[in-house]
């Protein structure tokens, strides 16, 4: 066995056997073996020391055992944990991104306007991403009247908050023309298919005047 020793591990495997000889205790040790073919394969040796009946070393025995496959797949289990612990780690910060991007771009309060009562609650569909492209929005205009909006991004990823980011801010730019709610959204529209953007989105725009109901 000695001399099929990987010679990156012989060292290991000579100190194992010569703390058995001196101790005269079973003992473990893994060590890589090259067959004859060049065949590389990591082995476990249990072995443990004879002694004859004056107490003088007689020999040794044990067992060496082929641990090559159940190695690999032990490798595999760890290589799979790993990736999948970089992958949960990955997520969580793309969730966080979002979150933050998501609280930067949704109005952190509601107008207050006389004779309005505003309420909104953000609620996402898909509960495992929690963020995405959907959004609401209400401003004051400097005619008086109320600006109310709320759309969606098609998709639950950051680029679908980025999208919708962009959109809500092109959407209050254009709200501040005199332009009817049907021309603001058609230069939105125009906006973001310029831009090349692939993403469907729908959007749902209006001014609501109190004064006159």
């Amino acid at each position: 066995l000695a001399a099929a020793w990987h010679p990156e591990d012989a060292a290991l495997a000579t100190a194992a056997r010569d703390r058995a000889l001196a101790d005269r205790r079973p003992f473990v040790v893994e060590q890589r073996v090259v067959h004859r073919g060049g065949d590389v394969r990591q082995t476990v040796t249990r072995g443990e020391v004879v002694s004859d009946a004056d107490g003088a070393v007689a020999g040794m025995r044990g067992t060496t055992q082929d641990v090559t496959e159940r190695r690999r797949e032990a490798t595999a289990v760890l290589e799979a944990r790993a990736a999948l612990m970089r992958q949960t780690m990955e997520l969580a910060e793309e969730h966080r991104v979002k979150e933050s991007l998501q609280r930067a771009v949704l109005p952190a309060r509601l107008p207050s306007v006389t004779g309005v009562e505003l309420a909104a609650r953000y609620l996402p569909a898909d509960m495992p991403s929690l963020v995405g492209g959907d959004w609401y929005d209400a401003f004051c205009l400097p005619d008086g009247s109320l600006a109310v909006a709320t759309g969606d991004v098609v998709g639950h990823d950051l680029e679908a908050a980025a999208t919708m980011g962009q959109v809500r801010n092109a959407l209050r730019a254009y709200a501040f023309s005199d332009d009817p709610p049907a021309q603001v959204l058609a230069r939105l529209n125009r906006l973001i298919t310029g831009l090349g953007d692939t993403r469907l989105a729908t959007a749902l725009f209006g001014r609501l005047h109190p004064a006159q109901g």
